[in-house]
This record gives C-alpha cells, sequence and structure tokens, in this order.
C-alpha cells in the first residue's frame, strides 16, 4: 500500500507501561505491563506486543517483508520530498 493511502486512528494511554490503552472506537480497551524482561510480573500484554501486531498489520499486505529501519527510511524519504 502506499504510504499516501494511509489512515489514522486514535489511542489514548494512561499510566504508561503500567496502565491501559484504549482506541477512540473501543475496540482496543487493554490493560498493559511492561514486559518480563522490564521486571513486569503479571501477564498481560506488553507494550511491545501492540506495536509488533499494528507494526505486522500493516506491512503484511505490502508485499515484500519490510523492516521496521525499511519503513522508517520510506517515511523519511516521502517526508524529504514533500
Amino acid at each position: 500500500m502506499p504510504l499516501d493511502d494511509r489512515s489514522t486512528s486514535t489511542v489514548a494511554s494512561t499510566s504508561g507501561r503500567d496502565g491501559s490503552v484504549r482506541s477512540a472506537h473501543g475496540f482496543i480497551d487493554q490493560q498493559v505491563k511492561g514486559s518480563e524482561q522490564d521486571g513486569g510480573t503479571v501477564r498481560r500484554t506488553s507494550p511491545e506486543e501492540f506495536f509488533a501486531a499494528a507494526f505486522a498489520a500493516c506491512t503484511d499486505a505490502s508485499g515484500p517483508r519490510l523492516t521496521l529501519s525499511d519503513m522508517l527510511s520510506m517515511m523519511q524519504a516521502q517526508s524529504d520530498g514533500d
């Protein structure tokens, strides 16, 4: 998908890594906890898991596998062209 075909979403976060996230439409309403590597003891979804899921969903349909570095480079190239 070309970068100019993007959509926008609104998600609110409270209390950082040991809090919750909620999307404006309410489909995402989840408690989050830092990963066990960060000392988190309660097994909840970590912020990194949400990021990884969103990144995978956004890039999966784009054809070739992209790394985060590839995506950031593409975004930078587009903003440099504006």
